[in-house]
């Protein structure tokens, strides 16, 4: 004779439906930031947020948000994952003149033959250059001065800095101005480290070659 074994199932919840309720309930949770600025981390997390609702405070800094405990759990690890000190940035611009030149400039020797399979001019020389440091985010201004005394404005703003595994880049809006003319070049690009990138040319001077800007950046 066959027996059977009947074994008793027990419920954390009183129903099935207790226990989806319960899942669902909101809860509110205030995660606090070191690095992030508040409007920064409401920016990373509204994709995920739904329904949820969120305050951002700056004293503290930090954010209070709203939702079932699961989307809370969701959002403090992102926020986690990103509230990281922002890895600094070393810029080292050049600006460069092209024109009939016949001799070499050693100070742009690294770039120089990158120059010439781009452009087609006779030859280079340095006229101004500035290292400038930053981490996401940030702006710096730099005043120079290039043959004959002519000045220039170099406003560099630096976006998000990546140093993960294989992807090591700047963001980077940059705005060159001579004196008595204003902007003569402008340009926003993502420049991995390393790598020195041509941002622009631009001739402002009528008795001056074109102008080439060019940054390499170091990623710490």
């Amino acid at each position: 004779m066959r027996c059977r074994i009947m074994i008793p199932i027990l419920l954390s919840c009183a129903t099935i439906g207790g226990c989806a309720a319960a899942s669902n309930e909101e809860e509110t949770r205030t995660i606090t930031l070191a690095h992030l600025k508040p409007e920064q981390a409401q920016l990373l997390i509204e994709p995920y947020l739904g329904e949820a609702r969120i305050r951002a405070t700056e004293k503290p800094v930090a954010v209070t948000i709203t939702a079932s405990g699961a989307k809370l759990d969701q959002i403090e690890e992102l926020l986690r994952r990103y509230d990281v000190p922002s890895p600094a940035v070393r810029l080292r611009f050049q600006i460069i003149e092209a024109d009939g030149f016949t001799t070499n400039d050693s100070a742009i020797a690294e770039v120089e033959t990158a120059l010439r399979e781009l452009f087609r001019f006779r030859g280079y020389r340095l006229v101004a250059e500035a290292l400038a440091t930053g981490s996401s985010n940030s702006a710096t201004t730099h005043r120079l001065v290039g043959p004959g005394e002519r000045g220039f404005q170099l406003e560099v703003m630096v976006g998000q800095v990546t140093a993960s595994e294989g992807k090591q880049a700047a963001e980077l809006r940059v705005t060159l101005r001579a004196d008595g003319i204003g902007s003569v070049l402008e340009s926003g690009v993502t420049v991995p480290h390393g790598q020195t990138v041509v941002l622009g040319t631009a001739r402002p001077f009528p008795n001056m070659g074109a102008l080439i800007l060019v940054v390499r950046p170091e990623i710490q």
